[in-house]
C-alpha cells in the first residue's frame, strides 16, 4: 500500500498569501490616485482676473438664492463645516474671514470670489493654508445649491465686517 501524499502548509496557503499581497498593491494604488483626484496637491497658479470675471455666472445664480438654504447646505448637507471653522488649523480657511481672503484675489468682487473658490479651488489658494478643497463641487452642485450657498457666505462676510 502507497502512503497518502502529504502537502505541506506552506504550498497549500501560497495562493492565499499571493492573492492578499495583490489586493493590497491594488489597494494602495487606488488610494494614492483617490488622494490625487481629490486634492490637486500642487497650488494653483492664480489666473489673470477682472472684476467682471464669472459675474456672467454669479449674477443668475444669485437671483432667487436662499441664504437660509445655503446655510442649511454647509451646515448639514455638505462637510464644509468640518473644515471652514475657527480652529482647523491651516485645513481651511474659516467662513469669518471670507472678505479679507477676498481681497487678495482682487479685483474679482466678493461674490466672483466665492464662486472662484468653491468651482475652482485650485485657482487661488489662501495664503498659510494647504489645497484640501474638492474640486468636483462645480459638478456636485445644483445651480440652485450654489446660488444659495454663496447668498449664505455674502451674508456671513457681511456680518463680520461689521
Amino acid at each position: 500500500m502507497s502512503e497518502p501524499t502529504k502537502t505541506t502548509a506552506k504550498s497549500s496557503n501560497l495562493p492565499v498569501v499571493i492573492t492578499i499581497v495583490l489586493v493590497a498593491a491594488v489597494a494602495i494604488v487606488f488610494a494614492f490616485a483617490f488622494i490625487a483626484a481629490s486634492q490637486n496637491s500642487q497650488r494653483g497658479e492664480d489666473t489673470d482676473v477682472a472684476a467682471d470675471t464669472y459675474m456672467d455666472i454669479v449674477t443668475p445664480l444669485l437671483a432667487n438664492a436662499d441664504a437660509a438654504r445655503g446655510e442649511d447646505l454647509v451646515s448639514n448637507q455638505f462637510p464644509c463645516v468640518s473644515c471652514h471653522v475657527a480652529g482647523a488649523g491651516s485645513v481651511a480657511p474659516p467662513y469669518e474671514h471670507i472678505a479679507q481672503d477676498a481681497e487678495a484675489r482682487a479685483p474679482l468682487t466678493l461674490e466672483a470670489y466665492i464662486y472662484e473658490s468653491i468651482v475652482l479651488p485650485h485657482l487661488h489658494v489662501v495664503e498659510g493654508y494647504v489645497n484640501s478643497m474638492p474640486n468636483n463641487y462645480g459638478t456636485l452642485l445644483s445651480d440652485e445649491q450654489l446660488g444659495d450657498i454663496i447668498a449664505y457666505l455674502l451674508t456671513v462676510a457681511e456680518g463680520s465686517d461689521s
